[in-house]
């Protein structure tokens, strides 16, 4: 192992670092990256014998809500987004070891079996030894992104829910609604009046809720519309999580202007048409663009268009039908990226 300048070290005996366009097609999703979480072990390891010099965070950004500036940040800050085939499911652990979770996959189900909580997150996080998630985000009600996070809850602590407090008339909801009562599990709705979009996450992570101000209505999708958008920045690396937002929700976005350019972006509804508006995309910007997406999926996503729009503006790629679970670990001054396969 061979630290670069900037302290992040290359293992290159594990994963390659990004290219921008894979050689190989679509190949089956694993249930579980064991390899992944393994090194994660090991860089998390490795971080606390690493010098690294103090970080002044400036988080002054107009429109976007101000937060503290920190000194003397811990390394890393890591971003793994899991493969869960046809759905979301993004681990976050702070500098300061605070533990976030947005979305969880889908949910079993007797005509088919696999629950991306039990088999993906679940296990990638007891690796890890995480036994509890400080704030679990429910981007939105449907099934591919509340699924999962049923037995999350069921054999994890959780701190806080954090959703949009949309109704939305399926099983699966109302069970993630009834779990939150029965675990008593602090329950916010980003909608409600008073709420503060300010993530406390620590002293080294700036965190926000931008979206949704208040609930959609008559869209073409009021619940993609009604996806929790959170913004998060560590040092000069930011990252932007975006559910299933679709161009709706992204015109709300644009008044945000400049702000919004962010070095990973986690690409709106899995890559469809239906997002990734022009005006949205240039604003953002970003360095890194993540579809995540089942293989061979019968909704036929992500869609050719939007990934060439995004390689044409100079945006690095990333596909968990590709790829496999994706990791991105920043120091607060770069993002390095860490892949399954591909």
């Amino acid at each position: 192992m061979v630290a670069n300048k900037n302290g992040l070290e290359d293992y290159a005996d594990l994963y390659d670092l990004f290219e921008e366009e894979s050689s190989d097609g679509p190949v089956e999703p694993t249930q579980v990256s064991f390899g992944i979480a393994s090194y994660l072990a090991v860089i998390l390891l490795v971080s606390l014998t690493l010098v690294f010099s103090a970080l002044a965070i400036d988080y002054k950004s107009g429109d976007l809500a101000v937060g503290a500036p920190a000194e003397g940040a811990p390394p890393y800050l890591i971003v793994s987004m899991l493969d869960v085939g046809q759905g979301d499911a993004i681990f976050i652990r702070t500098p300061d070891n605070y533990t976030a979770l947005i979305d969880g996959g889908d949910r079993g189900t007797e005509y088919s079996p696999f629950d991306g909580g039990r088999d993906v997150v679940l296990p990638f996080l007891k690796q890890q030894g995480i036994e509890k998630i400080d704030t679990m985000i429910m981007s939105h009600a449907h099934s591919d992104h509340v699924g999962g996070l049923l037995e999350v809850m069921e054999n994890l602590k959780v701190g806080e829910v954090l959703e949009s407090g949309e109704p939305y008339p399926s099983g699966t909801y109302k069970k993630f609604l009834r779990i939150v009562k029965q675990k008593k599990i602090k329950y916010r709705k980003v909608t409600d009046k008073g709420f503060e979009p300010v993530l406390s996450w620590g002293k080294h992570v700036f965190a926000q809720v931008l979206a949704p101000k208040k609930l959609s209505k008559g869209t073409s999708s009021d619940t993609n519309n009604n996806s929790v958008i959170l913004y998060m920045r560590y040092g000069k690396t930011s990252f932007l999580f975006t559910g299933d937002a679709e161009s709706e929700l992204e015109s709300e976005l644009i008044r945000y202007g400049k702000q919004l350019k962010s070095t990973v972006l986690k690409i709106g509804h899995h890559g469809s048409d239906t997002a990734s508006s022009p005006r949205f995309m240039k604003l953002v910007n970003p360095d890194y663009g993540t579809i995540m997406v089942g293989r061979g999926n019968k909704f036929g996503l992500p869609s050719p268009t939007v990934c060439e729009e995004y390689i044409e503006m100079g945006t690095k790629l990333l596909r968990t039908d590709y790829n496999g679970t994706i990791i991105f670990v920043s120091n607060g001054e770069e993002v390095r990226v860490y892949k399954e396969r591909g």
